[in-house]
């Protein structure tokens, strides 16, 4: 017979080393996974030892020993050994370079010589800045020069993972340290740099987008707005050729500088501020939503664009679309006054310019995308809102039902409106929000009761009962009104409101917190006709049935918990079990 036998283990697994540059003393981990129990061996290009000071199953630290000659400013590529079996595998090549250190200078006073090897050279640095570095910001051409010929390393940004939005790049990503030297040349203002750099072959077609950003840096800090115009519009036009979605640190500093620089109400010149409205247009494609442009230049960019036509007043909206969500995600805590004010101009602003467009221009799509983001806007908004904030509260309100009137006037047939929501999920979605707490316990569709602009067209009302007929049976205040209550109270009501709510799906017999019904509503502030009306309307089944669940207090543990709510709104004050 034959018998096999045979051991198994985890192969090591680096994923990382760091500190990649330090000095003697320090120490150094290797990050990874699996490490054995065995001694490990750590190597520099496989031949320099660096002992091991302690390890564990995902980090192993080690020190490089000062009796061997480690050759400094050389980058080495780590190794992780583990004896006859094998190494360990690399997540990614993994690399140190050890910083050169001097322990003596002799003589102290007089002239001193120091000599650095054509490899030394291309990576020293004094304080995190290499040569190349200060001869760039001292602009020193014959330096400059020489350290090329010397073989310095030209440092490029790093290409990091674009950052999501709607984080604001308030600060620079470490990614992006330490700056590129093309940048540091522009800052400088050190043309001869810049020219050299941009040229390089390898970098070429990658970074010259950005090396035409950052050669109008320059020009910022010359308050010179139509050459920072005129490299914008051809750096940014470049990028959106070739694809290269994200536009770096240079960019952003470069439009950060033009707002600094220049607003358009600076600008007279009309083809100049046309050039400028331009570039913001390419770069909101570009950096997508502008979360630090300023709520005065946003709005001077709107202005400015419906001065220019008709053509571009759906733009304007889309702007504003987008500077709404912006202010949402700057997280006021709470919102000034003035916020508000400038949310509700924003919005006015909106109003103002949605009648006049053609209902093939601005689709019901493009409605119910709006409506959610001004919804959402809100929301968010008026949940800081302070209490005595009354009046903001009430003015938020009314331009967002100024909005849903334009709407709903808009598109006023209720059988093209109901295909509509039945084929299209977003629409359904952006009318949903109406039946969802808005704040303090009221929905947007008690509101609307309340507004006698809608009450006057019935076709909106019968629009807001036709899209969620099942959120209509739970739609309440925190009194615990519900919309058929309100209608009950109305001093003045379209004469198909009534049946149409209850034929919705209402419930005529629901309470409120007070135990009060639609029909005693009715008893005492409506006419004998609404009280006919309700009182012999035939009770639907399912309410009938909710009501003797309750009159007799049969048991609801088996039911779903949504049967429970909705026999809780048949409680009403004689429902405590008698007959």
């Amino acid at each position: 017979d034959l018998q096999f036998i045979f051991w198994s283990c985890n192969t090591g697994f680096i994923r990382y080393a760091t500190p990649l540059q330090s000095y003697w003393e320090d120490l150094i981990q290797i990050i990874g996974d699996n490490f054995m129990d065995t001694l490990l061996e750590i190597l520099l290009d496989n031949v320099y030892p660096c002992d091991v000071i302690d390890f564990n199953n995902t980090i192993a630290q080690c020190r490089l020993r000062q009796d061997i000659q480690v050759p400094s400013s050389i980058t080495l590529p780590i190794t992780v050994s583990y004896g006859a079996y094998g190494y360990a595998l690399l997540a990614k090549k993994s690399a140190y370079t050890l910083k050169p250190t001097t322990s003596n200078i002799s003589p102290l006073l007089g002239s001193t010589e120091v000599t650095y090897g054509k490899a030394d050279i291309s990576q020293t640095t004094a304080a995190g800045i290499d040569l190349l570095h200060i001869a760039i910001e001292r602009k020193s051409q014959k330096i400059f020069n020489l350290l090329i010929q010397l073989g310095a390393k030209i440092i490029w940004p790093c290409r990091g993972q674009t950052p999501s939005p709607p984080t604001p790049y308030y600060t620079v990503p470490d990614v992006y340290q330490p700056p590129s030297h093309i940048f540091v040349a522009a800052k400088c203002h050190n043309d001869y740099a810049i020219d050299y750099l941009s040229k390089q072959p390898k970098y070429l077609h990658e970074y010259e987008a950005d090396v035409l950003l950052v050669r109008g840096i320059g020009r910022v800090f010359d308050d010179d707005a139509f050459q920072v115009t005129e490299v914008w519009k051809e750096a940014l036009g470049f990028r959106e050729k070739h694809n290269l979605d994200y536009p770096g640190k240079p960019a952003l500093d470069l439009y950060e500088g033009v707002q600094e620089v220049k607003t358009l109400r600076d600008i007279d010149n009309l083809s100049e501020k046309r050039d400028l409205i331009h570039c913001v247009l390419i770069s909101e494609r570009i950096f997508g939503p502008l979360y630090y442009t300023s709520c005065e230049f946003k709005i001077q960019l709107i202005n400015c664009l419906y001065s220019e036509g008709p053509v571009n007043h759906w733009r304007c909206c889309e702007l504003l679309y987008q500077l709404l969500q912006a202010l949402v995600k700057r997280n006021w805590k709470p919102p000034t006054q003035q916020s508000i004010n400038q949310f509700n101009t924003l919005l006015y602003h909106v109003n103002k310019q949605l009648p006049a467009y053609d209902n093939t221009v601005i689709t019901m799509e493009k409605f119910a995308a709006y409506f959610k983001c001004i919804y959402t806007s809100y929301a968010s908004l008026l949940e800081r809102i302070e209490l005595n904030m009354n009046v903001s509260y009430q003015e938020c309100l009314n331009q967002l039902l100024a909005f849903l009137n334009i709407w709903f006037q808009k598109f006023p047939s209720f059988t093209t409106l109901e295909s509509v929501v039945h084929r299209n999920p977003l629409i359904v979605e952006a009318l949903q929000l109406l039946f969802h707490p808005l704040t303090r316990d009221e929905t947007i569709f008690h509101s609307i009761m309340k507004s006698e602009n809608f009450l006057k067209n019935e076709n909106v009302l019968n629009t807001f009962i036709a899209v969620s007929t099942p959120d209509m049976l739970e739609v309440s205040d925190k009194d615990g009104l519900t919309a058929l209550h309100f209608a009950c109270t109305l001093e003045t009501v379209p004469d198909s409101l009534i049946p149409s709510l209850i034929e919705a799906g209402s419930h005529i017999d629901s309470v409120t917190s007070s135990k009060r019904t639609p029909i005693e509503s009715c008893i005492s502030e409506l006419s004998p006709q609404y009280l006919a009306l309700i009182s012999f309307y035939p009770l639907k089944l399912v309410c009938l049935s909710a009501r003797i669940i309750v009159q007799y207090q049969l048991s609801t543990d088996k039911l779903p918990g949504f049967f429970e709510t909705f026999i809780n709104l048949h409680r009403t004050p004689n429902s405590k079990g008698e007959d």
